[in-house]
């Protein structure tokens, strides 16, 4: 069953024997998640050296809903063959997070940040573990970090600004905003953020002064009808 799915596959990809985890993400690639599974299972089995098939096992296990007992023995063995691997810290982050544990997740998360510090993935679970339970440095720095490596999205700062705004640094959540519109005068989200933000804090005229400068669509004259 297994062969039969993975040679189209891994001609397609050009992948061939000994190329590490890709058969397990080809199968998966192609919606054989169940296969992937299994197919990361062998390879753990005939790479007992490598710690890459018991993480790509985790965390497809954890994709399928498998029991924990499953995930911790693959994320323990590849503790073992690779203990400095912030995957393996991001996986056990997001058992101890989905069983309730956000203690355990933020010190597990923290680890593979530290150990990789352009983790976006754990970054960003840091970010909104902090939004969640209002713990505005860690948001704040977690967001901050992202930012910096390049996710300039109005969304992401847009973010930033609200937990500025709610850890009551209040001047540099309005710099941000403010930096977000003379940037897109055109978006109205950032519009409405920056014009919510004063009238959140009783600066009604600055509100309307902004609102005042948007741009309305024209809408196309009605021609006369031809029929």
């Amino acid at each position: 069953m297994l062969a039969s799915l993975l040679l189209p596959l891994l001609t397609a990809l050009g992948s061939g024997p000994g190329s590490g985890v890709e058969p397990v993400l080809a199968l998966e690639q192609a919606g054989h998640d169940e296969a992937a599974l299994e197919m990361a299972q062998t390879l753990c089995q005939e790479a007992p050296g490598s710690p890459l098939p018991h993480l790509e096992a985790a965390r497809l296990g954890l994709k399928l809903g498998r029991d924990t007992a499953f995930i911790d023995a693959h994320l323990k063995a590849a503790q073992r063959l690779g203990p400095d691997n912030p995957r393996v810290r991001y996986l056990s982050a997001l058992v101890k997070e989905g069983q309730g544990d956000d203690a355990a997740a933020r010190v597990l998360y923290l680890e593979a940040v530290s150990l990789r510090s352009g983790y976006t993935e754990a970054r960003t679970r840091l970010a909104a573990m902090g939004m969640r339970r209002k713990d505005w440095a860690l948001a704040e720095t977690q967001l901050r970090a992202l930012i910096a490596a390049g996710d300039h999205t109005a969304g992401r700062r847009m973010q930033l600004a609200r937990v500025l705004e709610d850890a009551s640094k209040l001047p540099a959540a309005e710099a941000v905003l403010l930096k977000l519109h003379r940037e897109d005068r055109a978006n109205a989200s950032v519009t409405a953020a920056l014009s919510d933000f004063y009238m959140r804090h009783d600066r009604m005229k600055e509100s309307l002064a902004l609102l005042s400068t948007q741009q309305t669509k024209k809408l196309r004259p009605l021609q006369p009808s031809r029929r």
